[in-house]
Order: structure tokens, then sequence, then C-alpha cells
């Protein structure tokens, strides 16, 4: 067996990132070699001097050299990964013709939910020109029929979790609260000022909420931690065996999104982490969300803004152990069977090879 050449191309540095445990599994079984490129280099050169990035200023120019031989090569299997709106926008017809693409998203692609700059008369030309039969990857299923409109030969593949170091807490945690976790962006998209108002409104005796993340909304947690609520900001963990952790000290995990004009949860990231834990989920109806809950099975869903539906389905989960047990486990399952980075491999294997010929 040869070991099919893939190139990987982002706007910024993604071999450090869960979204390529996949592509890694498959080389560590020798089905592909994969080389890294970034097509953003002077956001990179900034990055790497103020030490943000950790890569030597020699990987700038292997970048840019990379990609120019993308340019003038012929048949190497592409793997591209860019929003519309990014100037290689303007390239990918001629990196079409000379290589064997394959675009990966985790847009929408309905013009509902594209900014007016995307969307220009040429560069909605170029797009529907790329896209016309080429294999397309799309982390969701409102994505790939999305594309699939779009001439695409579209394909859905979720998102990945390392079940290895996602995994159940060996014996149950000890301990009268309940501890209700979120994890995620601090904002008003990830409901987090739902929450906020929740807590507030609600007597929350024999439950603990734990806040993982930042963002705008991170005054409003420290200021229910000052006002003596029962909850605790844990800041950022960036660490996966420490992130997996938290997830396992949580007896629920709560991801109340909202749509806010064209933007909504597009996934959840943080609903297959928990699940692979084993922690029951809860979650609005947005449409990531509602492809990766299953009501009753593996966690509950909620209407979009319900503030009191939020709070009904934690008291619940809450004074049940043995449905959260029961939701966690069959979460557990169904992390281990679609969203294991060696189940995901395999069907990024199937494209790759296909686009390979």
């Amino acid at each position: 067996m040869k070991a099919i050449p893939v190139y990987f191309l982002a706007p910024i540095k993604a071999e450090d990132r869960p979204i390529v445990d996949p592509l890694k599994h498959l080389e560590e079984q020798g089905w592909i070699r994969v080389r890294y490129l970034e097509f953003l280099v002077l956001g990179q050169t900034r990055m790497i001097l103020a030490g943000l990035e950790k890569s030597p200023l020699s990987r700038v120019l292997r970048n840019i050299a990379g990609f120019l031989s993308l340019l003038v090569t012929r048949k190497r299997v592409l793997l591209i990964g860019t929003e519309p709106f990014r100037l290689l926008t303007l390239l990918l017809p001629l990196l079409k013709r000379r290589q064997r693409c394959v675009y990966h998203t985790s847009w929408a692609w309905d013009e509902e939910n594209f900014s007016d700059r995307t969307w220009v008369p040429f560069r909605r030309a170029i797009w529907r020109k790329f896209l016309a039969g080429l294999p397309c990857v799309s982390f969701t299923r409102e994505g790939a029929k999305g594309l699939a409109r779009y001439g695409a030969r579209a394909f859905y593949i979720p998102h990945n979790v390392d079940t290895e170091i996602f995994h159940p807490a060996e014996s149950p945690r000890a301990g009268d609260a309940v501890n209700v976790l979120f994890a995620g962006h601090l904002n008003r998209i990830k409901g987090v000022d739902l929450i906020v108002e929740m807590i507030r409104k609600n007597d929350w005796t024999h439950f603990h909420f734990l806040f993982l993340g930042q963002g705008p909304l991170e005054a409003e947690i420290r200021n229910l931690e000052k006002e003596k609520h029962p909850v605790r900001y844990l800041g950022i963990i960036r660490n996966r065996e420490t992130l997996a952790g938290v997830y396992r000290d949580a007896d629920m995990l709560i991801l109340p999104s909202v749509r806010m004009g064209r933007e909504e949860e597009r996934f959840g990231m943080v609903l297959i982490e928990a699940m692979a834990c084993g922690v029951p989920v809860i979650a609005s109806d947005c449409v990531g969300p509602r492809q990766i809950v299953e009501h009753e099975k593996n966690g509950l869903l909620i209407p979009q803004n319900d503030g009191q539906a939020l709070a009904d389905a934690i008291r619940r989960l809450g004074s049940a152990p043995d449905l959260r047990a029961r939701l966690g486990a069959y979460g557990r399952k169904q992390a281990e069977d679609i969203y294991d980075k060696k189940a995901v491999a395999r069907q990024w294997l199937e494209v790759i090879q296909a686009a390979a010929g």
C-alpha cells in the first residue's frame, strides 16, 4: 500500500487542531502522507513575531514556496478549507484545473448566511464554477445540502472527538451538588445571557454552575460569583486532557444557543465532547445541535430563547440520576460509533481515495 500524498491548505496553522485528528490517524495507518500549508502568510508572520504561534519564521517561506508549487504542478490531492470571502477565491478555479481538489467547510452555503462582501457578482460566479462537480465535505448536513445546490458532490462528515481522551469517569462523582457545565464562547449567540438571567431568577439550592470559556459576557459570570450565586468561572482550558476532566466532573452540559440574524450554532463541538465523556446534554434546537442531540436519548432539546424550558430541563436531569446515566451511556455509544476520530477518518479516506483516482 502506497500512501497518498495530501496537501492540507488552510488560512492558519491547523495541524494542532482536533479537525485534523482523522487525517493524523490515516497517516499513522500508512494510508496518506499530509503536508500542511497556510495561505495567510502576512498574518502568520505577525502571529509568530508576537509569540502567538509557536513556529519558526522559516515556516512562512515554506508556505509561500509550497503554495506557489500548487499553482504550477498537477494532480495533487488538495484539501482546501477557506471562508468564502477570502482573496484565495480568485485562485480557486486555477487550483481546480491543476489539482485534485476537495473543499471542506463549516459554512451553511445558503445565500441568507453570507455577508454582502462575499456575494458580489464576480465572486458568486467564481464559487459556482469552482463548486460545480467538486467533491466537497461539510461538517453539517445542512451545509452539505447547500453545497449540493451549487452543483457540488457534497459529503457530510461530522467533526470528530478523540474518545480515548474524552471518556467517562471510572467511578461516579462524589458530592451532593449537581454540577451544570457551560463550555464555549461567552456570548449571546451561545445563550450565555439567557443562562445568567435564569440563574438570577431561580433558587438553585443543590446546583452548581460551572462556566468554561472566554468572551464578552465574562464580566457577567464574574458578577454572578460576586453576588454569591452558585457559580464558578473556570476560565479557558486548552489542554484536552484537562478539559476532559472538567467534563467528567459535570452532571450535565448546557448549550442554549440562539439564532441571531444570519448567525446560528452550526454544530456544537462541546456536545460531542460531553457525550464522549458520558455526560448528558441540554441544547436548544439550532440547526447544529438538533442534528446531534436526540431528544430523550442522549440529551434534551429545548426551544430557543426559552429560559423557563432551560430551567425545567436542568431541574429534571438534576433530580433524576438514573435518567442522566441512561442518556450519558447512549451519548457515549454515539460518540464511539459516529464521532470518534477513527470512524470519521474512514469517511475521509473514501473521499481522498476517490479524489486521488
